[in-house]
Formats: C-alpha cells, structure tokens, sequence
C-alpha cells in the first residue's frame, strides 16, 4: 500500500513536470505579459514539495495534450470550475521552484464556463 501511494504521488508529480521539460526553451510571452487559455480546469493537482498551485488547464486531449499550470487564488469559489471547460484570462508569471525549476503558471484574473 505504501508503495502504491508513493507510485501514485510520483506518476501525478511528473505529469505535471514533464510538460514543463518538454515546453521547455524560448517562450512566446514575457513575464506579466496578457494570456487567455481554454480547455478544462482540473483542481486537486499534487506536486513533490507541494510546488504546485493546485490548478491546471489541459488543452487538447490524449498524447497530444498539453497542460498549463494556473494559480486561482484571486477566483472566488474556484472549485465551482474543476473539471469544466473553461475559459482562463490573467497574466503570465515565471515561478522559480526548488525542485521543479522555472514554471510558467497563468494567474487567473477571470473564469468563464464554456
């Protein structure tokens, strides 16, 4: 069991990581700069360290799907939003993690359901 928890807490850990890796290079945006994202909001997000807002917005679906991470700390009731397709507006930041590194997260200014 003990194993099958930690199995678990690593396979969500690098779910989350690795898109970062691979997105990894010049970025299309500048620190603060106006983005908007849509596909569906998932909340309940666990990284190692806890080093995560706990919020991500996953475009497209199967292999080819990307996910982006969002911090929804200035959405009231955001959870009314888990696991709805949305529509995300904020401004990007550059979150430097001990152990995750530099990661782009979305700080969402408005949430729409699509």
């Amino acid at each position: 069991m003990r194993y099958a928890m930690g199995s678990l807490i690593l396979a969500v850990a690098l779910s989350i990581w690795c898109p970062t890796l691979l997105a990894a290079g010049e970025p299309s945006f500048k620190e603060g700069s106006p983005a908007t994202l849509s596909g569906k909001l998932q909340g309940g997000i666990m990284a190692i360290g806890g080093e995560t807002t706990g919020w991500q917005v996953v475009q497209g679906e199967g292999e080819k799907a990307t996910s982006t991470e969002v911090d929804m700390s200035a959405i009231e009731k955001p959870e009314a939003f888990d696991g709805v397709k949305v529509t995300v507006t904020g401004k990007m930041h550059l979150v430097k993690y001990v152990e995750r590194g530099d990661v782009w997260i979305l700080k969402a200014e408005s949430v729409k359901k699509d």
